[in-house]
């Protein structure tokens, strides 16, 4: 996925990605790159300009909730005691969803939700433990 989001910021235009990338069809990537950014690679190489995220804070018997979303769909939900601590928590979501589509890497304690199965999610932890730049043999994530 790094390779696709370097050649989607670098290339010209998506088509030119698809293949330098080795996607055989704009399919293939249309599908990896929605499931993983959450972005079309149109929207990702436009770094996200145009995408609007909408947000609301309620009152109810825990306190405060925010919730966010996109044209797309629920993107965040927080739950807080005051609106203007919500209102940062977005705050600070947005600014690092912004650099991660600038190339940025996420930092730990961003929060995720990324549905998975458990073996997935066994997966998932072990890859985002792998320092930046490091790689590792297909034995060595399947021995986790």
């Amino acid at each position: 996925m790094e390779r696709v989001k370097k050649f989607l910021r670098k290339s010209e235009t998506v088509t030119e990605a698809i293949y330098e990338t080795g996607f055989g069809s704009s399919s293939r990537l249309c599908e990896r790159v929605d499931a993983q950014l959450g972005l079309t690679p149109a929207k990702y190489k436009a770094e996200g300009r145009g995408m609007e995220i909408s947000y609301v804070n309620l009152s109810a018997p825990l306190g405060q909730i925010l919730i966010a979303a996109t044209n797309r769909g629920l993107c965040g939900l927080q739950l807080g005691d005051q609106d203007a601590e919500l209102r940062e928590v977005l705050r600070l979501w947005q600014e690092t969803i912004c650099g991660f589509v600038e190339g940025r890497k996420i930092e730990a304690g961003m929060p995720l939700d990324i549905p998975a199965t458990a073996f997935q999610a066994t997966v998932w932890k072990y890859l985002i433990q792998i320092p930046e730049g490091d790689t590792r043999a297909y034995t060595e994530v399947a021995a986790v």
